[in-house]
Parts: C-alpha cells; structure tokens; sequence
C-alpha cells in the first residue's frame, strides 16, 4: 500500500503522527546493532530468511504510557530496513509479516530499501 502523503496532510493526524515519530526515530536513533532491542533482534532473523529479503534491520516503536493496568507499552509503529525491499512481492511480504506480529496497521509499517554496503 502506497504511503499517501496528502491523505495524511487532509486530516489523518495519527497516521501523521505515527509517520513523524518514525522518521525522528530513524533520524535520531539509527538502527545500529547495540541499539536493537531483543524483540527487534528476533523478528529482523526471521525476516531475514522471508525469500529475496536479504539482511533486514527492525526498529519498533512503543507509546509513552505503560498499559491501563500497568502492563506493557502499546506498539505503535515499526520500520524495516531490507536489502531486498526493492521487489515489491518482498516489501509486501515483510510489511504484512510486521504487521501480524505486532498487531499493527498497515499505515503504522514502512519497509525500507537497505543502502548498498549496509
């Protein structure tokens, strides 16, 4: 699913939101290997092997607030970085992966290219 900027723009704040918060994540918090959490360290390995998808690097995004009864932070968003991510049948096939595991919209998920070189 193609990101529509406009959409977002017109009236869609929480997409907005979640989009802005991404790239800030990405932009301040590069996803190098110490960085990675361990959820984050397991679901980039099994992208890894998704066909045609090469190395791929997973940063998660959580909410602020801890649950209603002080349970775990809610995810709100997540970022994959893949090698392979050129081929749309593989960028759909991680986006749809992320989006099971964590239970997210499929506005809430970017599948990136990986640079040459990593």
């Amino acid at each position: 699913m193609p990101l529509n900027i406009k959409s977002l723009l017109s009236g869609d704040k929480k997409g907005l939101l979640v989009l802005l918060a991404l790239l800030v994540g990405i932009l301040f918090f590069p996803m190098g290997k110490s960085a990675m959490t361990q959820e984050e360290k397991r679901i980039s390995q099994a992208l890894s092997k998704v066909e045609g998808a090469g190395c791929v690097q997973v940063a998660i995004y959580y909410s602020g607030e801890t649950g209603a009864f002080g349970g775990e932070r809610e995810c709100i968003g997540a970022v994959a970085v893949c090698e392979g991510a050129g081929d749309m049948g593989v960028r759909i096939n991680v986006a749809r992966a992320l989006e099971t595991l964590l239970g997210l919209d499929a506005r809430d998920v970017i599948v990136l290219k990986m640079k040459e070189g990593k």
